[in-house]
């Protein structure tokens, strides 16, 4: 029996290539893996961002609120507000701010940035002390100074008229007085040397004025007292040379008022210029 022999078909397929799958565990893995780094590297920058942004806005806000206080404080105190306790209550408002804020920085696990921030706003809370300090210490020899002023006015208005008696005891409390707001206000012993002598002679000018008003008819009287003042320094060279030249003047009229007077006895009449100086004498 004759065997029978199978030819090859023509256009049969041909088998498949299986050599030509991918192979996932290296290519397409690998790149999901390497995608999947990337997003999770964006998510820290986020994160890193994020920290940075909050630390940021905590920060501003502490120093704006510590800025506040102290300009809030240093406007009062500039305007005639209480310093009593002026750095007590910035202090207060240092550490609420603090309190408030800064546990943003806590979203740094090693510290470093919250113990940097902290040291920085001691270091400016304190410079805000000194600055509120300086401003109550300005206010408060501006208040010493205003104080010393207005008594010294007081002082000068009671001492116009007051006896010799009397101003000796008022001119002592003028000098303590001067005395006292020049060492509040830190001023040297020759600032309130200065400042002595100068009340002082103005209040001797007005005491000088009166007494020539009340010697109005006694210009010698007026003259050695106008002497006497300068001789002692109670007034000033220019108030000496205007009252001397005054009471002089006044000195030279008087005489020739009684001249006039003596030749009217004499004579029995007066004319031209002695007769108007009678005239203006009885008037």
């Amino acid at each position: 029996m004759k065997i029978p022999r199978y030819e090859q078909q023509i256009g049969a397929p041909s088998a498949p290539q299986f050599s030509q799958i991918a192979d996932v565990r290296t290519n397409n893995l690998s790149g999901l893996a390497d995608t999947l780094e990337g997003v999770y590297q964006d998510k820290l920058k986020e994160q890193e961002e994020s920290k940075k942004t909050a630390i940021f806005q905590a920060d501003t806000s502490i120093k704006m609120a510590m800025s506040k206080a102290m300009f809030d404080l240093q406007e009062r105190i500039k305007n005639g507000g209480s310093y009593a306790n002026a750095e007590a209550e910035y202090q207060k408002a240092h550490d609420e701010a603090i309190k408030q804020f800064g546990s943003a920085f806590d979203v740094d696990e090693s510290g470093n940035t919250k113990a940097r921030a902290l040291a920085e706003y001691q270091a400016d809370g304190l410079n805000n002390i000194l600055r509120i300090r300086e401003s109550a210490s300005s206010r408060r020899r501006s208040d010493a100074a205003a104080s010393a002023n207005l008594r010294n006015e007081q002082l000068s208005q009671q001492a116009i008229t007051a006896t010799d008696e009397e101003y000796k005891t008022i001119k002592q409390n003028m000098i303590s007085n001067i005395a006292s707001a020049t060492s509040a206000t830190g001023g040297n012993n020759a600032t309130g040397k200065s400042q002595i002598m100068k009340v002082l002679q103005d209040t001797n000018a007005k005491r000088l004025e009166i007494f020539k008003q009340n010697n109005a008819n006694n210009p010698a009287a007026t003259l050695a007292k106008v002497e006497s003042e300068f001789k002692n320094k109670n007034i000033t060279p220019d108030v000496y040379v205007s009252e001397r030249g005054e009471a002089m003047k006044g000195m030279a009229r008087l005489a020739k008022i009684q001249a006039a007077y003596i030749d009217l006895e004499g004579n029995g009449a007066v004319s031209g210029p002695q007769s108007d100086l009678i005239m203006d004498d009885v008037e």
